[in-house]
């Protein structure tokens, strides 16, 4: 009788295979979400973020007159602050099109037009905008060496 490469049995195993406590991924999981009754009107966000160890947060709040854009948002940014000390890569879940394409497309020519959009309007929400690239900065320089920019695939680890 040959034993299985990948499951080798141990004396105290007696063939049967391992079986132990999940691992956690080596990753930062983080489901956000955000809405508001009206538009404008009352809204509020909510994330919940996996750690690599395996501890899970809830956080979220109201606010009493806002956009369902403006709670998409918060809820990524307040997000990325609660596990701003923690190491390792973030995937966000989002169910957000405006900011998946934001993060990963948008957001490249409104920095270089300074806050403009293509027909030259302001960017709404750019004060969001604004703090949530920098946390994504901020989160690709603490992983990089000598390169400190993340690339666009870091920034863009959003996922539905």
């Amino acid at each position: 009788m040959s034993a299985h490469p990948q499951n080798p049995p141990t004396s105290k195993s007696h063939g049967a295979p391992r079986v132990g406590p999940a691992t956690p991924p080596p990753h930062i999981v983080i489901f956000g979400d955000g809405a508001c009754s009206g538009n404008p009107g009352p809204g509020g966000w909510a994330s919940i973020i996996a750690l690599p160890d395996g501890r899970v947060a809830e956080i979220g709040d109201h606010v009493d007159k806002t956009t369902n854009n403006r709670m998409e948002l918060t809820a990524a940014i307040k997000a990325l602050k609660a596990a701003s000390k923690v190491e390792g890569a973030v995937h966000f879940y989002t169910d957000s099109v405006y900011v998946i394409r934001g993060i990963t497309a948008w957001i490249h020519g409104w920095r270089r037009n300074g806050w403009k959009t293509a027909t030259g309007d302001e960017v709404i929400n750019s004060d969001l905008w604004q703090e949530l690239f920098d946390l994504a900065m901020r989160r690709g320089e603490s992983r990089s060496s000598g390169d400190t920019r993340p690339s666009r695939k870091e920034i863009g680890r959003v996922h539905v």
